[in-house]
């Protein structure tokens, strides 16, 4: 680690609103929608933890969430709030585990009480089942995009250029990228790539269409058009920042169109 690297002001700016936009169309779905939240970081120097991150008024295309099973989803996602994190080797690490375990506990009470069927139970699965024990929480939240994103912005002042980088694409999970870091560093840092691994992102989308009963034939000869681009714009020559703009887009032919952007941006 850096010694110009100081976890206490690692995320100087403390209040950061995110814009999260994605579309995709694949098989017979054609989705768009645009998410906005706030998330507040916090740094009590009594706790053994580096930084707390809290996340604040969440809305779906401007709105609060009124869909029943939306709702559902996202009570039981928000329990993973307030994240707090241990910074290890320039990346978070999550510290509140047990934490994080008792209030899902809760919520999950809560939820079973108040609402009943095939939905919650679908639903309660899905989503117990990727936190049921410490490596798969850890693996949960380290698979979210906005934490890769953030992870990002702590590699300022590495030597390093080259990063594998995943990112998490809706119904096929992880994609794999290689990343190229350039810029002055000052104020500025760029990350790129057009090195998705093709052969296994098809290989994702083939046994998409097959779990799913999708009858959808992808040519051995068809390329993956793919783009990753991450933008950070720090505050002078600290680790502040002031904006993040990440885009991800990739495209298989008639099969498959993605893009999901998401912006960080200090609110203070």
């Amino acid at each position: 680690m850096s010694d110009s690297f100081n976890k206490t002001i690692a995320i100087g700016s403390n209040y950061f609103e995110i814009t999260n936009e994605i579309k995709i169309k694949f098989a017979d779905a054609n989705h768009k929608a645009k998410v906005t939240y706030d998330l507040l970081f916090k740094k009590k120097p009594e706790e053994e933890y580096d930084v707390e991150m809290n996340r604040l008024n969440y809305l779906v295309n401007g709105n609060e969430i009124i869909n029943k099973f939306s709702s559902i989803s996202n009570d039981y996602f928000q329990c993973l709030f307030p994240l707090q994190f241990k910074i290890v080797d320039n990346e978070f690490q999550l510290y509140n585990y047990k934490e994080i375990k008792k209030r899902i506990a809760k919520k999950d009470i809560f939820l079973i009480n108040k609402y009943n069927g095939e939905g919650l139970d679908y639903i309660r699965k899905e989503f117990l089942k990727k936190v049921e024990d410490e490596i798969k929480m850890i693996a949960f939240v380290n698979s979210l995009n906005v934490i890769n994103i953030l992870n990002l912005t702590l590699k300022r002042y590495l030597k390093e250029t080259n990063y594998p980088f995943n990112w998490t694409t809706p119904a096929l999970g992880l994609t794999c990228w290689n990343l190229k870091m350039n810029g002055n560093r000052m104020d500025e840092i760029n990350f790129l790539s057009e090195e998705l691994n093709q052969k296994e992102f098809i290989n994702s989308l083939r046994n998409y269409f097959v779990a799913n009963k999708i009858n959808n034939s992808i040519n051995e000869d068809e390329i993956v058009e793919n783009e990753f681009a991450v933008k950070i714009c720090y505050e002078s020559n600290k680790l502040n920042v002031l904006q993040t703009d990440a885009k991800c887009k990739i495209v298989l032919g008639n099969h498959f169109e993605y893009e999901e952007k998401i912006i960080i941006k200090s609110k203070i």
